[in-house]
């Protein structure tokens, strides 16, 4: 349950390691060449892969570990957007281990994430489940609030697809919950968005219509084309579910 998870995570980050008190020094030159290739991650995985294959061979050169591990995080990224499943895993996975060996707990979670967004995208739901929950203990570990939020949100697409709809509500809330504390309109309208397809599976148009509304209108505040299109579609099979065709035609056409 989501309540052992996070007495999960509380108990890791009470074993503090030697390598999170040494952790070592970062080379910028290469950390902005990778925030550089990150960018590029989702619109253009190949020139993504590109670029951190050579601060993949920069890191290895110089012995820099974490500039490795973020270069095989992006290439496995940007793999798992092609398709190329077992690239993407090899690379992704690669990154979290390097990361957890050196004490990056949360560089390590973000990993772990991707390895289950890429497990996510081929059905393979339970694998998914493993990673994200591994991320979310690293997360809960360190501290970090934005990351727990991020895979609270993973945690209820998955349940989602696997039919829990308790937990993927409980980890879903949790999300929002810490969204609207964080302040984060990106993270709360990715996790409005799946609020609204689980909505839909369990019959609850209305509630559907109410949070890809809100969708739409955080969407087209973020200049998110792609999901304000995501929710228009959302409110038109909506409503066409509930019966209410004038409505649904309105907003599938538009």
């Amino acid at each position: 349950t989501l309540k052992k998870l996070r007495a999960k995570g509380r108990a890791l980050k009470k074993r503090t390691t030697k390598q999170e008190l040494t952790k070592p020094k970062r080379i910028s030159s290469i950390d902005n060449e990778n925030i550089n290739a990150w960018k590029l991650n989702r619109d253009y995985p190949s020139k993504s892969i590109e670029l951190a294959l050579k601060t993949l061979e920069q890191s290895i050169a110089r012995k820099y570990d974490y500039g490795k591990a973020e270069a095989c995080h992006i290439i496995g990224s940007a793999n798992g957007w092609m398709n190329k499943y077992e690239q993407g895993l090899s690379f992704t996975e690669r990154a979290a281990k390097i990361h957890l060996k050196n004490g990056f707990k949360s560089e390590s979670a973000r990993a772990k994430m991707s390895v289950g967004v890429i497990n996510y995208y081929r059905a393979d739901y339970q694998s998914a489940l493993r990673h994200y929950t591994e991320s979310l203990n690293l997360y809960l570990a360190n501290g970090d609030k934005s990351g727990e939020a991020e895979a609270n949100q993973g945690l209820g697409s998955i349940y989602t697809e696997l039919g829990d709809s308790d937990q993927a509500w409980a980890c879903l809330n949790k999300s929002l919950q810490l969204a609207d504390k964080l302040k984060s309109e990106e993270l709360k309208l990715k996790t409005l968005l799946v609020m609204a397809k689980l909505s839909n599976t369990e019959g609850h148009y209305d509630q559907a219509i109410k949070h890809y509304s809100e969708s739409q209108t955080l969407a087209e505040s973020l200049n998110q084309l792609q999901n304000v299109t995501y929710a228009l579609q959302g409110l038109g099979n909506s409503y066409l579910k509930k019966g209410a065709l004038d409505q649904a035609e309105a907003d599938l056409l538009k």
